[in-house]
């Protein structure tokens, strides 16, 4: 594992763990983890489509938006359609993975 600060390893836990729990399990896709990149002098250590600096968070504000793939391919030449899938797998590795608690109770 490779420490890039306390997000990267958060981050890097994350999808291990996804990839641990789903390797075996059909219909699970695994995540590219080559297309995601977390570098602290990138983008202030957020998680972004690697070889760019295109934060994961703004592909997926795009799509919540409702563009399409085509759209957003388009506005970002240098994305392919694997690294639109690896945000989304991306995302969903995290929120599978977060504790929500509440607050005061």
């Amino acid at each position: 594992m490779v420490d890039f600060g306390l997000i990267g390893i958060i981050d890097t836990e994350v999808m291990n763990r996804y990839h641990e729990e789903n390797l075996s399990q059909e219909g699970f896709r695994m995540i590219p983890l080559d297309r995601i990149e977390l570098n602290p002098r990138v983008c202030d250590g957020r998680p972004v489509i690697k070889g760019t600096r295109i934060p994961v968070s703004v592909i997926l504000e795009q799509i919540a938006e409702g563009e399409s793939w085509e759209a957003i391919l388009a506005g970002y030449p240098e994305l392919k359609k694997e690294d639109i899938q690896a945000a989304l797998l991306y995302a969903r590795a995290s929120l599978d993975h977060t504790d929500v608690r509440a607050v005061g109770a």
